[in-house]
């Protein structure tokens, strides 16, 4: 299947591409899925992130954040 999309913009220097149609059902994409955009040498590739998979990386995103606060407050610890 192939499709056509016009390149729009969100601001004058923005550019802005909108996928919408029933079919994409068909590729099992619902309402709240989490799509990501993958760039390749041919082009770019839309890969929807099970659920599971999103919770966990959301989960690791927090854990990597939480660490630098407890790094920050070791150093302030430190110099005190």
């Amino acid at each position: 299947m192939e499709r056509t999309y016009t390149v729009s913009r969100i601001s004058e220097d923005t550019p802005c591409i909108t996928i919408t149609g029933k079919w994409l059902r068909k590729f099992g994409i619902e309402l709240g899925n989490k799509i990501r955009l993958v760039e390749s040498d041919e082009g770019f590739l839309l890969c929807k992130i099970p659920d599971e998979v999103w919770e966990r990386e959301q989960q690791k995103t927090k854990l990597i954040k939480m660490k630098k606060e407890v790094q920050q407050l070791e150093k302030v610890l430190q110099t005190s």
